[in-house]
């Protein structure tokens, strides 16, 4: 998966287990997403709810963060 390139694991009981290997774990990473992309902080499935949002809003959100 792309995020182990990113040195965070998306399985939790491995991230435990090899925490000095890792940056972090993938939930992490989707928390941030998940407000970046619709400014809160509890909602469904997050690759639902990009599904829902489309390509292209998608990539205006994340351009205005980076």
């Amino acid at each position: 998966m792309w995020l182990m390139l990113l040195k965070f694991y998306e399985c939790l009981k491995t991230y435990k287990q090899n925490k000095e290997k890792y940056q972090g774990y993938v939930a992490d990473v989707a928390k941030i997403l998940r407000v970046f992309l619709t400014s809160k902080s509890q909602t469904p499935n997050l690759y639902e709810v990009m599904q829902a949002m489309g390509e292209e809003r998608v990539k205006n959100r994340l351009k205005k963060i980076i």
